[in-house]
C-alpha cells in the first residue's frame, strides 16, 4: 500500500474526543452521495473477503490506508496530542461524505 497524507490539521473529529492531530484522506467517486452510500460498503462478489479477514469493500480499503497513516505519523513523530482520523469523499453532485 503506497499513500500520503492528503490534509493534517488540528481540531476533533467529533464532540466527544478531545482535540488532537486529524489525519483526513480525502476520495473522489463518480457517484453521487446517494449512489455512494448505497454502494460504498458493498463486496466484491469474486474476492469478498482479503487476505486479512475483513470484508473486500471500498470502505475497508479506505479505513486500512487511514489506519496506516495514522500509525505512521504516531510512530515516527510521536505526537503528544492524539491522533484522529477521518475520511472525506468528494462525490460527482458536489456533496462530501463522512
Amino acid at each position: 500500500m503506497a499513500t500520503e497524507i492528503d490534509v493534517l490539521c488540528y481540531g476533533t473529529v467529533d464532540t466527544t474526543k478531545h482535540a488532537g492531530l486529524v489525519v483526513v484522506e480525502i476520495k473522489t467517486t463518480q457517484y453521487t452521495a446517494h449512489e455512494h452510500l448505497e454502494s460504498y460498503n458493498g463486496v466484491d462478489y469474486c474476492a469478498p473477503h482479503m487476505r486479512n479477514g475483513l470484508p473486500n469493500s471500498l470502505y475497508w480499503h479506505h479505513q486500512m490506508q487511514l489506519a496506516a497513516m495514522t500509525r505512521t505519523l504516531k510512530e515516527c513523530y510521536s505526537p503528544r496530542s492524539p491522533i484522529h482520523g477521518i475520511v472525506l469523499v468528494s462525490c460527482a453532485d458536489r456533496q462530501v461524505s463522512i
